[in-house]
């Protein structure tokens, strides 16, 4: 009414009088009105216009986490200020590493003899890079070896997280003639050692 963009009415009732306000049904509360609205905002004052924008995503960010860009989302009414955009990240899975917080973890397949006598192996990590892991003789099929400052950056902190390789050991299905003869005698040499009580 008269600008204001509210209603008043007024009622009597057993000598009191009741004032009611309300929002204006047209203005919708603004106290202006355009007679004359055009197309492309239909009076709101804003256009809706698709664009892009970059954003910067920071290191060590995990899957799900989520960005908050100040004054990106949409605008208030009566020329408020804009809102916040949240974007949330979704990360694709590595093709051989896996990951657990700040640290990673990855597997490499080395036969028994190996295990027994260790072997120096070479694994992927972050950037396309490897990393030389040594894995030490006797070790067991399941093993995590820890390599210190290979896994993701730290969020919002200094520092990387650790790299774990679990060594799996495979038994050969088909064996030469030579190499059966081989385990044989391993076999036996190592039923004389437990027999003697030397066997470790």
């Amino acid at each position: 009414m008269s600008g204001s963009g509210q209603k008043q009415q007024v009622k009597s009732e057993k000598c009191v009088q009741l004032l009611t306000i309300t929002s204006c049904t047209r203005c919708l509360g603004r106290g202006t009105l355009i007679e004359l609205p055009c197309s492309a905002c239909h009076g709101s004052g804003f256009e809706f216009v698709p664009h892009q924008i970059k954003v910067q995503i920071p290191s060590g960010i995990d899957h799900g986490m989520m960005l908050r860009l100040a004054g990106q989302g949409e605008t208030g009414p009566q020329d408020r200020a804009a809102g916040d955009q949240l974007v949330r990240v979704l990360i694709q899975p590595h093709a051989v590493l896996k990951r657990d917080g700040d640290d990673l973890y990855t597997s490499t397949a080395i036969d028994f003899a190996n295990a027994a006598l260790g072997i120096k192996v070479e694994v992927p990590c972050l950037g396309g890079e490897t990393v030389k892991v040594t894995v030490p003789p006797g070790t067991q099929s399941g093993t995590g070896l820890r390599q210190r400052g290979k896994g993701m950056p730290r969020l919002h902190a200094k520092g990387k997280g650790n790299l774990y390789v679990v060594v799996e050991v495979r038994t050969p299905t088909d064996l030469t003639p030579r190499q059966r003869e081989l385990l044989k005698e391993f076999a036996r040499l190592e039923a004389e050692c437990r027999k003697a009580g030397t066997y470790a």
